[in-house]
């Protein structure tokens, strides 16, 4: 009955709160099954104590997932994504998104979660996040491309990092909406700097600038940070002072101090010499 279909609907939530469930299902009092379940002993565990989050026992999620068909649970994970996408969780969407099979929601969400991650200061690991998207899409991404480069040179697989570089040189953006594109600038200007030409670096990182909106402040910090190593290796000693100087007050202020750091690094020796 009600509550089979219930139980089947809802195995392919890793965990799950009466909101999803509702979301999903389509039934409004999903609140009231979780509870008659958990009273029932139904293999449910609780995840808090204000009720809110649970999850199946992992051979009752497992036993309930195999009577499902592949066309069953891709719309059951494309609500769920929707649900997440609408609290901002970009992580949960993301994985509902590809397990939906929706390549250009994954790359939606992803560009998403990036930036989230790149405010939370979670740089290195969302390469993890870029690994879950099928490569051919990464590949088809200009800012996507230049993005796992841009992880792969900071990781230090330069061999694997110069072959996604020179996809993204060679993608074109012009399908990137302003923000994805002030991203890929924001590459753009690193590969610049790591390919020894920082007058084009400069270039770049100006274009990025005037893309990238003042709340996003992790980017303007780094792209700062790129801007006054460009303006250094060029010789305009006093304007890479006051660019670095702004990427360390903006990084003090928002408490982001690995990027903090990484201005100070280049603006200490400047100083020095001056």
């Amino acid at each position: 009955g009600e509550t089979r279909a219930f139980l089947r609907q809802t195995s392919v939530l890793g965990r799950f709160s009466p909101d999803l469930c509702s979301a999903v299902t389509g039934l409004p009092h999903a609140r009231e099954i979780l509870a008659s379940l958990e009273q029932a002993n139904m293999f449910l565990v609780r995840l808090d104590e204000e009720r809110e989050w649970f999850r199946f026992h992992p051979l009752l999620a497992d036993f309930l997932r195999d009577g499902l068909a592949e066309a069953e649970m891709r719309p059951l994970h494309a609500k769920a994504m929707a649900w997440y996408e609408s609290r901002a969780l970009y992580r949960e969407a993301l994985r509902h998104a590809l397990a939906a099979g929706d390549t250009d929601g994954g790359v939606r969400l992803f560009r998403k979660e990036f930036r989230a991650m790149v405010t939370r200061g979670e740089v290195l690991t969302s390469l993890e996040k870029l690994n879950v998207l099928p490569d051919a899409v990464v590949r088809g991404h200009a800012d996507l491309a230049a993005c796992k480069a841009w992880l792969l040179y900071l990781q230090g697989t330069t061999d694997q990092a110069q072959g996604y570089a020179q996809v993204a040189v060679s993608v074109s953006e012009q399908h990137l909406l302003p923000e994805a594109r002030g991203t890929f600038y924001t590459f753009r200007t690193y590969l610049a700097l790591n390919w020894g030409d920082p007058g084009e670096a400069a270039e770049w990182a100006h274009r990025a600038l005037a893309l990238i909106p003042g709340e996003e402040g992790a980017f303007r910090i780094l792209l700062s940070s790129y801007l006054g190593q460009a303006q250094a290796l060029c010789g305009q000693r006093a304007a890479a002072i006051t660019t670095l100087r702004q990427a360390f007050y903006m990084g003090r202020g928002m408490g982001h101090h690995p990027k903090l750091l990484d201005a100070l690094l280049h603006l200490v020796p400047l100083l020095r010499d001056q």
